[in-house]
């Protein structure tokens, strides 16, 4: 996802600066060439990753993090939250 998102947004993001936002111009020529590139490219990762076997099974390890980092990342998830909902409402609604 991150890939995907910095590619692209990097690539309209340059667009924009180069003047190229508004929709009743034609892009340039190295735009297209470069989202044709990106179209084959993409392709051509698909037709690998259809083709290719797919993986065996998991094999099931015992243990794991445990109760005790289990509780204590709920934890910092919901002081988390809770921050960010403070945070937020401050934000929104004033102190």
């Amino acid at each position: 996802m991150l890939p995907y998102s910095s590619n692209f947004r990097g690539i309209a993001g340059g667009a924009f600066l180069l003047g190229l936002e508004d929709p009743d111009l034609s892009p340039s020529p190295w735009m297209l060439v470069l989202g044709a590139v990106i179209l084959i490219g993409g392709l051509w990762r698909l037709s690998r990753l259809v083709r290719a076997d797919p993986p065996s099974d998991a094999e099931e390890v015992p243990g794991g993090p445990g109760l005790g980092a289990a509780v204590i990342l709920g934890l910092i998830w919901m002081l988390a939250m809770i921050w960010g909902v403070r945070a937020w409402m401050t934000l929104r609604y004033g102190a």
